[in-house]
């Protein structure tokens, strides 16, 4: 019989509105005794049902919700229906036509709290691979049942796995990047150079075998509306990673993108994504530079751009990096405006949930008033459909994009 736990009615009114979290706390001591990944039933303070999760004794979260239905049971059936429930939705919401690579599952957003699988489908039809992120060890001793559900709701080549188990992290609460040690769980890894198609596009959707993602797939619609207003422009791509926003542009008729990233294992995957969709890298510019130092130096020489793109990291690892992120997050956006032409467009995101989406504006507003400038924002958007988020779970909504005109 599942482990019971009678909720404080504080908490119990936090599950009701929809919440997938329980965390740790004096009153639950017994959560600390739980193995990982045992079952439990949430209940109230007269013992009705309320929600059965998963344990992890590591805190802050305790439990994760899978379930509301008192009649539904954990196991292999009830994975098989979750992850062929994702995968029709994903048939439903997203064009395919050109796309080969999205996110399969989504966490709480597909009632598998803690888990996420990217499906990274070769652009010329050889197979595809998913990649399957663990947030929390409740996971662990499922594994086997996870990686034979996952299988059955897709033809795949091979299955990794990326366990992200950080303290206080709780995910997914922020994009997943290649943090973790990968392990190939079934099948055969992917090839190096793993070419995969984003709306039409082409790029490497997966770096050393699997062990790096080649491409952040929250960003896909967002690269398409930086594409669709790049034409004739000088395009500025700051935290460039391996291009992807440098190659829509690109795509898009940009007459010249700057990538800028520290990472010159980065730059040869951006040269080697325009040279995929036949774009020549040498029209283009890389600098392997610190993005902060790099603004101040353009701003200093006078020099100015038509499109201006912030992605930065999360710059924000917690609650206690919340006030960091903010500041550092306007420092940056003023920085941005003084290089961004009057009349020409900022593309800022933030990729973690712990800013707010007012903190983010509000960073936004600030940073552009010290750099003497405003903005208007002519596009505000989230995460895409592939990224499902429970509307009773403001930390999954982790994705703010914000394009505006620089006045």
């Amino acid at each position: 019989m599942p482990l019971e736990l009678r909720l404080a009615p504080a908490d119990a009114a936090i599950l009701r509105r929809g919440h997938p979290w329980l965390f740790h706390g004096p009153r639950y001591a017994a959560l600390r005794r739980a193995r990982p990944g045992d079952v439990v039933d949430l209940l109230d303070a007269t013992g009705r049902f309320l929600a059965r999760g998963l344990t992890d004794p590591d805190p802050p979260i305790g439990v994760r919700v899978f379930t509301r239905d008192e009649g539904e049971v954990f196991g292999p059936e009830l994975l098989a229906r979750r992850f062929a429930a994702a995968r029709d939705l994903r048939a439903r919401l997203l064009d395919l036509s050109g796309t080969t690579a999205y996110r399969l599952v989504n966490g709480e957003g597909d009632a598998l709290p803690g888990l996420l699988a990217d499906l990274l489908g070769a652009e010329d039809g050889s197979g595809a691979w998913a990649t399957l992120q663990l947030h929390t060890r409740a996971w662990q001793p499922h594994m086997d049942a996870v990686v034979e559900a996952i299988r059955a709701s897709a033809p795949l080549e091979g299955v990794l796995v990326r366990e992200r188990l950080r303290g206080g992290a709780g995910g997914p609460a922020e994009r997943e990047g290649g943090e973790g040690a990968v392990r190939l769980a079934s099948g055969r890894r992917p090839p190096d150079g793993l070419v995969v198609r984003e709306n039409g596009l082409r790029f490497l959707g997966a770096l050393d075998g699997g062990a790096r993602p080649g491409l952040f797939l929250d960003q896909r619609e967002n690269r398409r509306i930086v594409r669709e207003r790049a034409r004739g422009a000088d395009v500025l791509n700051a935290f460039a990673y391996t291009g992807g926003f440098s190659v829509a542009a690109a795509a898009g008729g940009a007459a010249r993108t700057t990538s800028v990233d520290v990472s010159k294992r980065a730059h040869e995957a951006a040269r080697r994504n325009l040279e995929l969709n036949g774009l020549d890298p040498h029209a283009h510019r890389f600098f392997p530079d610190d993005v902060f130092e790099f603004l101040g130096r353009e701003a200093r020489r006078g020099n100015v751009y038509d499109i201006v793109i912030l992605d930065p990291p999360s710059l924000a690892t917690g609650k206690k990096g919340v006030w960091s992120a903010v500041t550092g997050y306007r420092k940056l956006a003023a920085a941005a405006a003084r290089v961004t032409k009057p009349g020409g467009l900022l593309a800022a995101s933030s990729s973690t949930g712990h800013v707010t989406g007012d903190q983010f504006w509000e960073a936004l507003r600030d940073g552009a008033a010290d750099a003497g400038a405003s903005l208007r924002a002519v596009e505000w958007r989230s995460l895409p459909p592939d990224h499902p988020v429970p509307v009773g779970f403001p930390e999954g909504r982790y994705l703010k994009f914000v394009l505006a005109v620089r006045d």
